[in-house]
């Protein structure tokens, strides 16, 4: 079942599920018909002292926005506000 939400504007934090079953946490930068375009894209995933965030692409240009075919995407929903703080002291390092 594909869930379709509108209404994310460019800047808002959003999380996305693809059909890999991977989240990803990124600011949107633009969306068109057929695809996203993303700023500054994360994972969460497990460490030694709980979930950590990390690059979504490893060995990507971090400065380089990320384009995700829309085909690939299953959702796409604001993402909650402790994990927003905990993305904006990971990607800024600032500390909210």
């Amino acid at each position: 079942m594909l869930l379709i939400k509108t209404g994310y504007k460019v800047g808002d934090l959003v999380s996305v599920k693809i059909v890999t079953a991977e989240e990803i946490i990124a600011r949107l930068k633009e969306e068109t018909d057929t695809s996203y375009t993303f700023e500054r894209p994360v994972s969460l995933v497990p460490g030694p002292k709980g979930m950590s965030i990390v690059p979504y692409l490893m060995t990507a240009d971090v400065a380089e926005a990320m384009t995700l075919d829309k085909t690939k995407v299953i959702t796409v929903a604001k993402t909650n506000k402790e994990i927003e703080t905990s993305y904006i002291q990971a990607t800024t390092g600032i500390s909210i």
